[in-house]
């Protein structure tokens, strides 16, 4: 009786390690942790509207993957940094930043800019190079 106590123990215990361990599979990473087997780096700022309260971030080193585009660099940032990005991913639009989105103050919508140009069209279409800067600011919609 004994024995059979002690083998129920341990096969439990056997059991319960084991899905331990399964759970942590996966688990939260560190964001250091993260491999980027070609990377290159870019500077990320983000122009929050002042009555957001948010305080804007200027020129952040950050890297990405090479061949990245405007659109996977946004959403990187974000889960890199605990930051909420929502995306309508069929038309590759970034729909809010941080909390703040499209139409929330006014007529105005996160736009981006690639080494101070302008983009209008996808943030998918467009690939980063190294030592690119891209700024993303909640404008009024510019032609």
């Amino acid at each position: 009786m004994k024995k059979r106590a002690i083998s129920v123990i341990l096969i439990a215990a056997m059991v319960l390690a084991s899905v331990l361990a399964l759970c942590s599979c996966g688990s939260n990473e560190d964001k250091d942790d993260a491999v980027i087997v070609h990377p290159i780096s870019i500077t990320m700022s983000i122009d929050y509207p002042d009555k957001s309260k948010i305080p804007d971030l200027v020129n952040e080193s950050f890297k990405v993957e090479e061949d990245s585009t405007a659109f996977d660099a946004i959403q990187i940032y974000g889960a890199v940094n605990s930051v909420p990005i929502l995306v309508e991913t069929t038309g590759s639009t970034v729909e809010g930043i941080n909390g703040v989105k499209n139409g929330d103050m006014g007529k105005r919508v996160w736009q981006f800019k690639i080494n101070g140009k302008l983009y209008t069209g996808s943030p998918d279409d467009i690939k980063l190079k190294a030592n690119d800067s891209l700024e993303w600011f909640y404008k009024p919609v510019q032609k």
